[in-house]
C-alpha cells in the first residue's frame, strides 16, 4: 500500500473514530441529564428508568472500550477493529444497542 494512502486512510479512521467517540460521551450526558431530571421517587419496577440506567451502563463500557490508553499511537488495523466492534455492538439485535 502507497505510505500516502495508508497515511490517508489512518487520518480518516482517526476521524470516524473520534466522531465515533464524541456521539457516546454526547449520548451518555443526554442519559445521566434524564436520569437527574427523572421524577422522585423512582419505583423499582419503572421500566422506563430501568432502561436509562442500562443504557448508561452500556454507554459507559463503550467509552471505557474506546478510550484506550494509547490511542493516538495505534496502528491502521486496531482503529477498524475498534470502529467495527462499536458498529457490532450497536447493530446486534439480541443486545441492548443504543435509542
Amino acid at each position: 500500500m502507497n505510505p500516502m494512502t495508508q497515511s490517508t486512510e489512518l487520518d480518516l479512521l482517526k476521524s470516524i473514530f473520534n466522531d465515533i467517540t464524541l456521539w457516546v460521551e454526547d449520548r451518555k450526558r443526554s442519559i445521566d441529564q434524564e436520569i437527574g431530571e427523572y421524577p422522585m421517587p423512582v419505583p423499582a419496577c419503572d421500566a422506563q428508568f430501568n432502561y436509562l440506567l442500562e443504557q448508561r451502563s452500556m454507554l459507559s463500557q463503550q467509552l471505557n472500550r474506546l478510550r484506550t490508553p494509547a490511542r493516538d499511537n495505534l496502528v491502521l488495523s486496531e482503529y477498524v477493529d475498534l470502529i467495527r466492534g462499536f458498529l457490532n455492538e450497536i447493530g446486534d439485535p439480541g443486545g441492548a444497542g443504543y435509542a
